[in-house]
């Protein structure tokens, strides 16, 4: 599978790789608790380049960022929602969006955390992840077998 420049390797993909098991670990509950989200935000933050820095409104998940070193900042590239409203403004303003409803990729949302079939599942939406500005290392899709193909450049990770 080819990549495009915006999914290229730079020199801090060793931090990206070694904190996929955490990312691995975090998904095996049967729900998306607050600090699995928070280690997930954390993979996707260091996979982005925003290093140790989330812009996060939810308390709970604002508090076992802290706990793992991470950094809450409103102007962070990288941003969790759990609400329509948030999510209007976050993508409004360039953020890229990691939220628990797949629904919400329609919308701007980047990235869609769900379990379905009691199996972890990732949404990725590649234009919306374009759209803002950002880039995710290619190993962040070579984590999980992509499960399905659905268009408009969305994909479906199924660890």
């Amino acid at each position: 599978m080819k990549y495009s420049p915006i999914f290229a390797n730079n020199h801090h993909i060793w931090m990206a790789l070694a904190l996929w098991p955490f990312l691995v670990v975090s998904l095996l509950g049967s729900d998306f608790a607050p600090g699995r989200t928070a280690r997930i935000l954390r993979v996707v933050a260091a996979s982005s380049q925003t290093k140790n820095r989330v812009a996060c409104t939810d308390a709970e998940v604002a508090s076992e960022l802290k706990l793992l070193g991470m950094e809450i900042d409103p102007l962070a590239k990288v941003a969790w929602t759990t609400n329509e409203r948030d999510l209007m403004a976050l993508v409004q303003d360039g953020h890229l969006v990691v939220c628990g409803k797949p629904a919400f990729l329609a919308k701007g949302a980047s990235i869609a955390l769900t379990q379905e079939g009691g199996r972890p599942t990732i949404y990725v939406s590649i234009g919306n992840v374009r759209a803002s500005k950002m880039s995710l290392q290619g190993s962040f899709f070579k984590m999980a077998k992509v499960q399905q193909l659905t268009g408009r450049c969305e994909l479906i990770l199924s660890l």
